[in-house]
């Protein structure tokens, strides 16, 4: 799905729900934030096969972070996945797997979590780093997206690890995402410079 520009006949359709998405400075990592905002939505996990965690660049915390999660949150039975040093390409490759996985016929909803800290330029304050986290529903069922196509792109400019995958959902949120003229669809894009793009097209469900 994410290697073409459109599905492939006898594909499984896929559906995107973005939850939750946020930008804050603080002094810690962002388990403790996503742990809170999980239990106060249990119906984001309800029927779950898939934990699957997207870290910046630190494959460790990465790991670590996903089976944090899956133990505090009592989600033994779900099948954790770690994808690391994607930075903002996270979700595109992490949907990638995610598509791979739906289609072999076994797995049908996941919990797709953005997690990436790192310290920018203009923060002054010491120890602190901005933490942006988002969380995703991604399903063949339903969702309030259907994800219409995922292109690969060539790399631009832009600083590698200088942005994350959050930034776009965030721009989303705020119905900011790129100009296209069908009004069912959205356009969101992911820049990790000299490693490449990715070029996401939803269509409001």
């Amino acid at each position: 799905m994410c290697d073409s520009s459109v599905f492939q006949e006898g594909e499984r359709a896929m559906y995107l729900t973005f939850h939750h998405a946020e930008a804050a400075v603080g002094l810690e990592m962002p388990w403790g934030r996503i742990t809170d905002l999980i239990e106060k939505n249990r119906n984001w996990t309800e029927g779950i096969d898939l934990l699957c965690y997207c870290h910046q660049t630190d494959f460790e915390a990465g790991v670590n972070g996903c089976a944090k999660l899956r133990q505090e949150l009592g989600l033994n039975e779900v099948m954790p996945i770690s994808v690391g040093q994607s930075g903002s390409l996270s979700l595109s490759n992490a949907l990638t797997i995610l598509d791979w996985m739906f289609n072999s016929g076994t797995k049908n909803h996941a919990l797709c979590i953005i997690a990436d800290s790192f310290i920018p330029d203009h923060i002054d304050k010491q120890g602190s780093c901005l933490s942006m986290t988002a969380l995703i529903g991604v399903s063949t069922m339903a969702g309030d997206y259907r994800v219409e196509s995922c292109r690969k792109l060539p790399g631009t400019n832009v600083k590698a690890g200088a942005k994350s995958a959050v930034e776009p959902i965030l721009k989303l949120g705020l119905h900011q995402s790129e100009f296209t003229s069908d009004l069912e669809m959205e356009v969101v894009t992911f820049d990790a410079g000299v490693f490449g793009a990715s070029q996401l097209k939803l269509r409001r469900t």
